[in-house]
This record gives structure tokens, C-alpha cells and sequence, in this order.
């Protein structure tokens, strides 16, 4: 397989810092709402906050200044709140 079949397969890698984040007990028994505010910047795009939430574990947190990487297609699964430009 070629470079550019592999790149063309490989979905797009979004940037993502959290702003703000609160774990909040209205969720089923062992998991956290897990309420945040994360910046978002897409490849060779803009740049939005977001917030969101989503039940979680109560062992997996986020903390203000995570930052990580992910596919930007799974940003269509969250539970988003808003969405804004930076």
C-alpha cells in the first residue's frame, strides 16, 4: 500500500486543550457527567470551543490544560452543548 492510500485513509487528527471541566453526580451508578469546555483546533481549519456532556467513569477525569489528540470524526459522537468560534 502506498503513502498516499495509507494518508487517505487515516482520518483527519483534531488538537484538543481542555478549558474547563466539572464532574457532576447526575449519572448512573460508578460514572460522573462529565461536563467540559475544550478548545478544538482542526487540521488546516478553525479553531472552536466547545462544551460537552457525557457520563464517564468515575476514575477518568479531565483536568484544565489536557490536551490531546483524536480522530476529529469522533467529535460527532459527543454530547455537544455549544460549539463556537475561538
Amino acid at each position: 500500500m502506498s503513502a498516499v492510500a495509507v494518508n487517505a485513509a487515516t482520518p483527519p487528527r483534531c488538537h484538543a486543550e481542555v478549558i474547563s471541566s466539572e464532574e457532576l453526580p447526575y449519572a448512573p451508578p460508578g460514572y460522573w457527567l462529565l461536563k467540559a469546555t475544550v478548545r478544538v483546533t482542526y487540521p488546516h481549519g478553525p479553531t472552536v470551543v466547545s462544551t460537552f456532556a457525557k457520563n464517564s467513569p468515575w476514575h477518568m477525569v479531565l483536568r484544565r490544560g489536557d490536551a490531546f489528540w483524536f480522530d476529529c470524526e469522533r467529535l460527532k459522537d459527543a454530547w455537544l452543548v455549544s460549539l463556537a468560534p475561538g
